[in-house]
């Protein structure tokens, strides 16, 4: 959570893990690219079944992208 109205990522960045859940492959390369620059952790996945099969496995999870 940012307080006192920053706009930066801050330094815990690193510590969200993120899912983007895209079935085109240049989406995902954006996401990725994006995600990196800022060091956030995070995993892909193509579909839905790729998707719920990560949130099953028991990972944490912050914050999902998906596209519908």
């Amino acid at each position: 959570m940012m307080s006192g109205g920053s706009s930066s990522l801050g330094e815990n960045v690193n510590q969200i893990s993120a899912r983007i859940v895209d079935d085109d492959p240049v989406i995902r390369k954006l996401h990725s690219a994006m995600l990196k620059s800022f060091g956030v952790n995070f995993q892909l996945a193509v579909n839905g079944k790729e998707a719920v099969d990560l949130y099953r496995s028991g990972a944490n999870i912050d914050i999902v992208s998906l596209d519908m």
